[in-house]
């Protein structure tokens, strides 16, 4: 285990990440095999990420960990495939949705939080504010 040094820049990254994930959970009421299933949701999930990273790195805030950059730089199908397989394994039935379902309204005030930082800079995250309309 490492320390991360930049712990600001680490929680805003996953926040973005996981609103997503936990946003399109609600919307198949927590049952994330649905959500693998689901192609459309699948890539709305990804141009979330991708708005939501857009929206960090234009108010100069690091993508931490450095492995999550990479994400920015994937192709879409790529990206979509990955998150398939993400949400249709074991692990996304605890972390994601189990996750999302004891803590709705942290979820909420994380939105919440991010939506306000998604006003500041003037880039697109209008998939990003549909998907966490529905926590």
């Amino acid at each position: 285990v490492q320390a991360e040094a930049d712990m600001d820049g680490w929680l805003k990254t996953h926040a973005g990440m996981i609103l997503g994930l936990a946003s399109a959970s609600y919307l198949k009421e927590n049952d994330i095999k649905q959500v693998a299933e689901d192609d459309e949701l699948i890539k709305q999930i990804v141009k979330a990420l991708r708005e939501s990273m857009n929206v960090l790195k234009s108010l100069g805030i690091t993508i931490v960990p450095k492995k999550n950059r990479i994400l920015h730089l994937l192709p879409g199908f790529l990206l979509e495939s990955v998150f398939r397989k993400l949400v249709g394994s074991e692990y996304a039935e605890i972390a994601i949705a189990g996750h999302a379902e004891s803590a709705r309204k942290e979820m909420r005030a994380l939105a919440d939080g991010f939506l306000v930082l998604c006003q500041k800079p003037n880039v697109s995250y209008g998939t990003f504010k549909r998907l966490t309309d529905s926590i």
